[in-house]
């Protein structure tokens, strides 16, 4: 398998999510000013979901109750999911650049779909909903940078014999990123 890179992230972006980061780019006139603003997005990562996933609370066993491999078994098939924050930096002055005002994006790559099947047991793992969010930005720091908190729903589903469960639950790193205008990932 490919090692997915920062680069290729932006590439394996679906082109509705693909579209959508890119509405805020062309430079825009402000009605007040009437200059133009430029913006790039920047990649920050790559993040690998099977060791979020290991070091994820104890919590979680319970939720794997019908029809789930073990925990080290999910965790690798994890790893085949790539995470990035994609983010954009702006220039409404010149010399002065700024994180965008609607806030990071975190995105997957990779393997999005986990099925463990036999003739007794079947479960299936999807990934779901990718939230970030700006917990603190320092436009005091040079260069600016921001904390970022992640995470990802998962989406389960189990069936052994007649028995069924299905639950949604959310892992993230045990620390926020922290990362300057740069992309640069930084000690917090």
């Amino acid at each position: 398998m490919r090692k997915m890179t920062r680069r290729a992230a932006l590439g394996g972006l679906s082109g509705a999510g693909f579209v959508s980061l890119l509405g805020t780019l062309s430079p825009t006139a402000t009605a007040d000013e009437g200059k133009a603003q430029r913006s790039e997005l920047f990649v920050v990562g790559p993040f690998n979901l099977g060791d979020w996933f290991r070091k994820a609370k104890p919590r979680i066993e319970g939720l794997f109750n019908v029809g789930s491999p073990d925990r080290n078994e999910i965790a690798k098939s994890l790893s085949k999911c790539t995470l990035f924050i994609i983010d954009e930096r702006v220039w409404k002055d010149p010399k002065k650049v700024r994180f965008a005002d609607d806030g990071p994006r975190l995105v997957a790559a990779g393997k999005l779909h986990h099925v463990w099947k036999d003739n007794k047991k079947a479960f299936t793992i999807q990934i779901g909903d990718l939230k970030a969010a700006s917990d603190k930005i320092d436009y005091d720091a040079v260069p600016p940078h921001q904390r970022v908190t992640v995470s990802v729903d998962l989406v389960t589903a189990g069936k052994a014999g007649v028995g069924y469960s299905s639950s949604t639950f959310s892992i993230m790193p045990e620390k926020p990123y922290f990362y300057d205008i740069n992309g640069k990932l930084r000690r917090v």
